[in-house]
């Protein structure tokens, strides 16, 4: 899939056209339309956004669109070097604070894919570290989108949930977890199922093992905002 910290190979285009790894046909079966309904109230670039819609579409419909491991593997190492690729990064240089929101997601988008991934085939670590490293630098920066209305504190809440899980055992671990922390505050979500009502508006994929993962550091979180 993906060795070190960049993508092995670029990504065909929809059509299947080009070099690279080719779309899978449940990417091919999803489209999104421009109208589409978006848990947030600002624009994202439309290539990230493209990539966050089809997959809600795809794991918030598991029984639509029903994957086998072998697909769910291809789904995953497809999306991952299409968010990773060099020319990846967002686009929206006219509006610098919506291109770093941009960023946030895409790199949080990457992440959350790894660890509903896991390490599989081969450890992630080195790439899991770059990501979560560039994560926290646009999120510290740009935390401020986050806190204007109900749907962006959600988007926020998933994006730091995800940097949370992600660099469990690092030296940042502790930095999102009190970030969490106070978007929870932020947003009345005072028990797991509240926290897990707002990532579920975002992309959130139907797993147990997935959910107690998050669960547990958003129980460690909340011991410590308690103590």
């Amino acid at each position: 899939m993906i060795v070190m910290q960049a993508p092995q190979f670029p990504t065909q285009d929809e059509s299947g056209h080009g070099d690279g790894i080719a779309p899978t046909p449940l990417w091919q079966a999803v489209r999104c339309h421009p109208s589409t309904s978006s848990p947030y109230t600002f624009d994202l670039d439309s290539d990230i956004n493209d990539i966050l819609c089809r997959l809600r579409m795809l794991f918030h419909n598991h029984e639509q669109f029903p994957m086998c491991t072998t697909e769910f593997h291809d789904l995953i190492c497809f999306v991952l070097h299409r968010l990773l690729e060099p020319n990846s990064a967002s686009k929206l240089h006219e509006n610098p604070a919506a291109q770093s929101t941009s960023e946030c997601v895409r790199i949080a988008t990457a992440l959350y894919l790894l660890i509903v991934h896991g390490p599989t085939y081969f450890s992630h670590a080195g790439l899991q570290y770059k990501l979560t490293t560039q994560l926290k630098t646009y999120t510290g920066n740009y935390m401020k989108l986050f806190v204007h209305g109900n749907s962006n504190g959600s988007l926020g809440l998933w994006i730091l949930s995800i940097g949370m899980v992600a660099t469990s055992g690092m030296t940042d671990y502790q930095w999102f977890t009190n970030q969490v922390a106070d978007m929870a505050f932020m947003l009345g979500a005072q028990t797991w199922e509240d926290a897990l009502s707002h990532l579920e508006l975002v992309l959130w994929i139907p797993k147990q093992q997935i959910e107690d993962i998050f669960r547990h550091h958003w129980q460690i979180m909340r011991t410590d905002a308690v103590g």
